[in-house]
């Protein structure tokens, strides 16, 4: 006999959303806050609000760590389409909030990919450029050029 799973109903609206590693948590992104819910009650865990302004439309993109330790999420602005701030959360019980630089990768954000072991985050503009993050610092180590066409 298969085993089932029992579904419980997340209450949220989503514009973006992504399991955590271990799929006990699901990240939930609209407007400028970001959720965290059991996946097993559907309760809401924890809730991380950006940077409220006049310009930012909702949130475009979450993804976790590959430990789940660190939550990453980016807002679009609506002026000029421009790409809002790119957060770091830590997951634990006291999280802290860092502030990613985003210059030099255009006007939107593509893709993004933590390091297997999490110690770096890999951001794709929409520019095609790319920026190499240190996540213990929140700091750009590299910016590669994009290399031409031959």
């Amino acid at each position: 006999m298969a085993a089932t799973r029992a579904s419980r109903k997340i209450e949220t609206r989503s514009s973006t959303v992504a399991f955590s590693p271990d799929g006990r948590t699901l990240a939930s992104g609209y407007d400028d806050v970001v959720g965290l819910y059991d996946c097993g009650t559907g309760a809401l865990q924890r809730k991380y609000i950006g940077r409220p302004t006049e310009n930012v439309t909702h949130v475009s993109a979450v993804a976790f760590s590959a430990t789940g330790a660190l939550l990453f999420t980016c807002v679009v602005g609506t002026q000029f389409n421009m790409s809002g701030p790119i957060f770091l959360y830590d997951t634990n019980d006291r999280p802290r909030r860092r502030e990613l630089d985003l210059f030099g990768l255009g006007s939107g954000i593509r893709k993004t990919e933590f390091s297997p072991d999490g110690s770096l985050l890999a951001v794709v503009g929409s520019n095609s450029n790319v920026a190499l993050y240190d996540v213990a610092t929140a700091t750009r180590r590299l910016v590669p050029r994009r290399v031409p066409p031959s």
